[in-house]
């Protein structure tokens, strides 16, 4: 079965593209969307604080659920993932 997570991360653009890749070529992912530049906000101490993240869209199978966990842990410093 087919899952899809969420991922948001800080990590600089270079180094997500070479993340994809490697993913990609070890069969942990199917396909992964990329966005830039997602923009979020929230109310900090009474202040609105702004964050400027990039999103990942990945598609994998359920088999392989373990396989991508590990590589994010290993890959990414500063993530968020929140399943669809």
């Amino acid at each position: 079965m087919m899952s899809i997570i969420k991922l948001f991360t800080s990590q600089e653009g270079r180094k997500i593209r070479h993340f994809i890749n490697a993913w990609l070529k070890s069969g942990a992912i199917n396909k992964i969307k990329r966005f830039n530049y997602v923009k979020s906000y929230e109310l900090v101490d009474n202040k609105i604080q702004k964050t400027e993240e990039k999103l990942l869209i990945i598609y994998f199978d359920d088999t392989n659920k373990n396989k991508l966990d590990n590589l994010i842990k290993k890959n990414l410093v500063d993530y968020e993932i929140a399943e669809i």
